[in-house]
């Protein structure tokens, strides 16, 4: 009897393991959303060759408007896959390459060739004070 609870004890386990993990990102509409130490990480493409990427504390949520990205977002077609720790988002002309670990995005070519690369735990939020409004 004892046997059978441990190894239904090991089973949930196992299965609420498996269930974190695939948590650990989920696909959008326009791209990614990802929550990496604390911080959420949004990989939005607008177009096959344009990406937007938000990051932002995690339990907090982003509304404001960019006064810099005045594009709307296009129907573009994409994948995404995970492996290795990492999510890959392709779409006709770019990739961009999402590491769960870090946080970090690497930006390819269709053809995989480096365009670039965001320094490892290069991304930190601290407050900001902007037209007197923080944040």
């Amino acid at each position: 009897m004892k046997g059978r609870w441990l190894v239904v004890f090991l089973l949930l386990c196992g299965f609420g393991g498996v269930s974190a993990m695939e948590e650990q990102f989920r696909k959008t509409e326009l791209g990614v959303r990802a929550e990496v130490n604390s911080m959420v990480v949004e990989v939005q493409f607008f177009g096959p060759s344009v990406v937007r990427v938000v990051k932002f504390p995690a339990g907090t949520s982003f509304d404001k408007k960019s006064l810099s990205v005045v594009q709307q977002p296009a129907a573009t077609t994409f994948s995404v896959k995970e492996s290795g720790g990492k999510v890959v988002l392709k779409s006709e002309r770019l990739q961009v390459v999402l590491n769960l670990t870090d946080g970090s995005l690497n930006y390819l070519s269709a053809k995989g060739q480096k365009l670039l690369a965001e320094k490892v735990s290069g991304a930190s939020i601290a407050p900001f004070d902007e037209a007197g409004e923080t944040t």
